[in-house]
């Protein structure tokens, strides 16, 4: 009932309580609350206990009285969360600006003429696992931090019957890609039409981003179940779904952490996004009056305007 104070069983745990800092160390048979080290005195967990529920009362009897506003100290607490939002955003900000800064000076350095076959080999970048010349000169780098990719040879004309590629849905900008072949992909799939679309079996190459900026632009909700988008809701997401790669290819990508361009640019869609990383802000949508919410599903955050999205 006290709100600064904890209960709770561990080896061992830190709590703030009454300004003052306190550390519990569990044992077999018993379980002493104790100062810091930089206080002698020592309390009992009976003797805390006590005191928290003394606070708790003291609290109820204030805002029985009219003492105690808790809507001032929800502002108040909220304004200090908010502040330390901006602060943490802010050192992020700092340090992705340090690191670009780093990267850039380290792109500097290197050589900007290869000279042919005989060029030297670019300085390697950690998490590139393949480094390719080609007879012209230029290098290839398959680079990738969290291993998601492979990399195989296989004939060219059997590429269809390779393990990784052969469930793979259609490529959502090619002509076997419909509206008619999204809402066949979908029949009968009980899960949330945003989980579905990042089912690679369902269509190839959708990733997180892209598809809830697909789903904002078709305004389909992307806790909508999978099944119940055919006709056409399915014909306007699948326009929605090339419409956003699309635009995202001509805008070179999204950089959210090191994304670039072939020529060493960096994307800019990012720039462009309607509701992904928009949490909180007003909807973009033109005529609406709701705000951007940000879910979790399948373990991946979602973006959407749950006022125009249904």
């Amino acid at each position: 009932q006290c709100p600064n104070v904890t209960v709770a069983w561990g080896d061992r745990f830190k709590e703030n309580w009454g300004g003052v800092t306190w550390a519990m160390d569990k044992t077999p048979r018993h379980a002493d609350l104790f100062r810091h080290p930089w206080h002698k005195e020592a309390i009992s967990y009976p003797d805390v206990q006590k005191q928290a529920k003394e606070y708790a009362k003291g609290r109820q009897d204030k805002l029985e009285s009219g003492e105690l506003d808790l809507s001032k100290e929800a502002e108040e607490l909220a304004a200090k969360k908010l502040a330390d939002i901006e602060s943490r955003k802010r050192r992020w900000i700092e340090n992705e600006e340090a690191e670009k800064a780093r990267k850039k000076a380290k792109e500097a350095e290197r050589p900007t003429e290869l000279g042919g076959r005989d060029g030297p080999e670019p300085v390697r970048e950690p998490h590139d696992h393949v480094v390719v010349r080609t007879d012209d000169g230029c290098w290839v780098r398959f680079n990738d931090a969290r291993r998601f990719g492979s990399m195989d040879l296989w004939p060219t004309a059997d590429v269809a019957n390779h393990k990784l590629l052969s469930g793979l849905g259609p490529e959502p900008l090619g002509n076997a890609f419909s509206g008619a072949s999204l809402s066949d992909a979908l029949a009968g799939k009980h899960t949330p039409i945003k989980a579905a679309l990042l089912d690679q079996r369902v269509v190839a190459g959708l990733g997180n981003i892209y598809v809830s900026e697909a789903l904002f632009r078709s305004k389909i909700s992307p806790k909508r179940m999978a099944m119940n988008v055919w006709g056409a809701r399915a014909d306007r997401l699948c326009d929605a779904i090339k419409a956003v790669l699309a635009d995202a290819i001509v805008a070179g990508g999204s950089s959210l952490r090191d994304h670039r361009q072939v020529s060493g640019e960096l994307g800019y869609f990012q720039h462009a996004f309607q509701v992904y990383d928009r949490a909180g802000e007003n909807c973009a949508r033109t005529g609406c009056s709701g705000s951007v919410q940000r879910i979790v599903q399948t373990g991946r955050s979602t973006f959407y305007c749950p006022k125009c999205q249904r």
